[in-house]
């Protein structure tokens, strides 16, 4: 007689998202997801069990409703791990039949479908000299960054040249640069090529040995390669108008570059040879003109007002 009793009250149950989840998520991040189960006899479902299964029937977490704020409706809140795995996933919050004193409960369910994203390495490489000396040592700064906050400490990572064979590898350090937000770095020792000529190369970070998935971008950088300085050349820049000093006129001498400083002066070091000079200035004319280098040297120039309105 009980097990008719029990067949005679059975209820229906529904259940639905309160928000929905964002159609993209990282891998192994966590996920707020809301759901709101009732019985159709307004009954309390307070202390019943819901689930998650994912696509594979395979239990994600159980939990406990707990009665919403004096409503007839549970209302759960699950913060849940993504899988780890990219891709499109399906996962199936699950009310299973459950049974209090004379009420049988059915079955209710609800999908949910998002996809999963690897993590993102942005890679960043700075502090390369220019020009760097044909085949000699030469210093560059890495870095990396995981925009989910992953620690990238001990991060390998290649460098490969123009012709994509590798020329150097590394590790990014352990510690975070100062000033940065999650920014691990490293300064690695190059050799430059024997040749004069602009180079690009590129870093690749190796991502195997992380415990999620992350995908990450190359980062390309750039260099002239030019023979050993052989000469200073100093310049000293003033007003065509006055002949007062010139602060922050910029220099470049064939590959070289320089600011001059308050007295209007700039010094560079760099190899004998006909070189292109430009000399310029906000406000100011630009010069450009051949300087034949042959022997240490100080060169005045005059630049000419001319104010931009």
């Amino acid at each position: 007689m009980e097990e008719i009793k029990k067949a005679e009250n059975r209820h229906k149950t529904s259940i639905s998202l309160v928000e929905a989840i964002p159609s993209e998520v990282d891998a192994n991040s966590k996920i707020s997801i809301k759901a709101k189960i009732s019985c159709a006899f307004a009954c309390s479902l307070q202390g019943d069990k819901i689930k998650i299964i994912n696509f594979q029937g395979e239990e994600i977490t159980e939990v406990e409703l707990e009665l919403a704020d004096g409503s007839d409706n549970e209302i759960v809140e699950l913060m849940v791990q993504a899988p780890s795995m990219p891709g499109e996933h399906t996962w199936k919050i699950v009310y299973p039949t459950q049974q209090k004193e004379d009420t049988l409960h059915e079955e209710s369910s609800v999908e949910l479908s998002f996809k999963v994203r690897p993590h993102q390495i942005s890679l960043s490489v700075w502090g390369i000299p220019s020009p760097v000396n044909k085949d000699e040592k030469f210093k560059i700064k890495i870095g990396a960054k995981c925009l989910a906050g992953c620690s990238l400490a001990g991060l390998p990572f290649v460098i490969l040249d123009d012709n994509n064979i590798q020329v150097a590898d590394g590790k990014l350090g352990e510690n975070v640069l100062p000033q940065t937000e999650g920014m691990y770095w490293t300064e690695q020792d190059l050799r430059a090529p024997a040749d004069e000529a602009l180079h690009k190369w590129v870093v690749q970070s190796l991502t195997s040995e992380l415990e999620c998935p992350h995908q990450t971008n190359t980062e390309n950088f750039s260099f002239h390669t030019a023979k050993p300085p052989e000469h200073t050349v100093t310049i000293e820049v003033t007003s065509k108008e006055d002949h007062t000093p010139l602060k922050d006129a910029y220099i470049f001498l064939g590959l070289h570059r320089a600011v001059t400083d308050e007295q209007g002066k700039a010094t560079l070091s760099v190899p004998g040879g006909n070189l292109k000079m430009y000399i310029s200035k906000n406000d100011y004319v630009t010069i450009e003109k051949d300087l034949e280098v042959v022997g240490d040297a100080t060169v005045k120039i005059e630049l000419e007002f001319s104010p931009v309105l």
